[in-house]
């Protein structure tokens, strides 16, 4: 094109790899956003901000971890679902280890004992 230059940023952010139009028009298609004719409406999508988000931290090396925005209501309620049971599970193995190490250091019979003390009383009482 006459007249119009770009720079070597802009180059590389249209290469295969980093963009171009086939990731983003398979990211519009997942989202049923392919056939939306307002392009104001297309690009202004939750989906549209995340590629373009996840876009420009590749160019500029970042590490992208923000996940996909919700599709509909059901993708959100199942993802939800999923991210609750994982910090469930978490959690749940967080208290048996914690319980392991109470155990493992005879917690309870050391505030007997000083229970004991405190009161007067011997723990074999």
């Amino acid at each position: 094109m006459e007249g119009s230059h770009w720079d070597d940023y802009q180059l590389q952010s249209v290469t295969k790899g980093f963009g171009g139009n086939q990731p983003l028009y398979e990211l519009f298609k997942e989202y049923k956003l392919d056939t939306e004719l307002s392009i104001t409406k297309k690009y202004k999508s939750k989906a549209a901000k995340w590629y373009r988000a996840k876009h420009v931290a590749a160019m500029d090396g970042i590490i992208f971890k923000e996940t996909k925005p919700f599709k509909d209501f059901k993708d959100g309620y199942e993802r939800t679902k999923v991210a609750a049971k994982q910090t469930g599970n978490s959690i749940s193995s967080d208290a048996q280890l914690a319980k392991e190490k109470v155990k493992q250091a005879k917690i309870g019979d050391k505030i007997k004992g000083f229970w004991g003390k405190v009161t007067g009383k011997n723990k074999k009482q």
